[in-house]
């Protein structure tokens, strides 16, 4: 009998041994991710020609920037310019739209929407000014110190931050408009995905 009391003993005295010293239930804290989109548009699929063609004066190319930074990271990221390369043939003056994507996902500590939030306002907000992009929860413009002719819209859906930035040395060219119009754009393919 003593034996049988001195094994069960043992075995719950080493469960809860066990339990005290086996900390992941608390290593992996309950992150709220229900509003992270698990995927959008990035990169060069962000947008087609006919939406950008109206920003770029003359023919337009395109070039694929940054891609994914790996399956180490916990974001996706994607870039892409547009451009007026022959400007100086076309007699027109240059421009170009550069987007840089950013879909965040949650990691241990925090939800995609809340290290989107971070990206904002780490590296952007600061130095800018809200402006109104429909169906954006954040939408943040920054203006170029030197230049009047190119800005940054910055607008964030969720977990999905877009970077915008629009140059157009065409005399009385909106930049602000576009870029805006742009990130409008933006927000409107992913929203409606949402």
């Amino acid at each position: 009998m003593l034996v049988i009391v001195l094994v069960l003993g043992l075995g719950v005295g080493g469960y809860f041994v066990y339990r005290g010293l086996d900390d992941s239930a608390k290593a992996k804290p309950v992150v709220d991710s229900s509003q992270d989109l698990e995927k959008a548009p990035i990169g060069c699929a962000m947008f087609d020609e006919a939406e950008v063609a109206p920003y770029i004066p003359g023919r337009m190319d395109y070039e694929v920037g940054s891609a994914n930074p790996g399956p180490g990271e916990s974001y996706d990221q994607g870039q892409c310019a547009w451009n007026n390369p022959d400007f100086t043939k076309q007699k027109v003056r240059p421009a170009h739209v550069i987007v840089t994507s950013y879909v965040y996902h949650a990691n241990l500590k925090m939800s995609g929407v809340d290290r989107a939030k971070e990206h904002l306002d780490r590296r952007v907000r600061t130095r800018a000014v809200a402006v109104n992009v429909e169906d954006a929860d954040d939408a943040l413009l920054v203006e170029q110190k030197k230049v009047d002719w190119s800005v940054e819209v910055v607008v964030r859906y969720h977990n999905v931050v877009y970077s915008i930035v629009y140059s157009n040395q065409t005399e009385g060219a909106n930049v602000k408009g576009g870029a805006t119009a742009l990130a409008t754009i933006a927000i409107g393919k992913v929203a409606k995905d949402d």
